[in-house]
């Protein structure tokens, strides 16, 4: 989520993962999962609920496209 831009720091992403707000597919995951180009990610903030479609990854774990969806 931090690559991506979704959210500012890892340790964030981190914490929302652990906290049950941040789902792939539906399903809630650990902070290691990987992801690949098609999956759904929604994130639970406090004010609004945001749903993101990995468009693609590349080689390096540093370049991740999404989009709002």
């Amino acid at each position: 989520m931090k690559v991506s831009g979704i959210v500012r720091r890892r340790s964030v992403a981190v914490e929302m993962i652990r906290d049950q707000r941040v789902y792939l597919n539906d399903e809630s995951v650990k902070p290691s999962k990987e992801v690949k180009g098609g999956d759904c990610i929604k994130v639970l903030f406090p004010t609004r609920v945001v749903e993101f479609k990995v468009l693609s990854v590349g080689r390096s774990k540093r370049d991740i496209k999404v989009e709002e969806w």
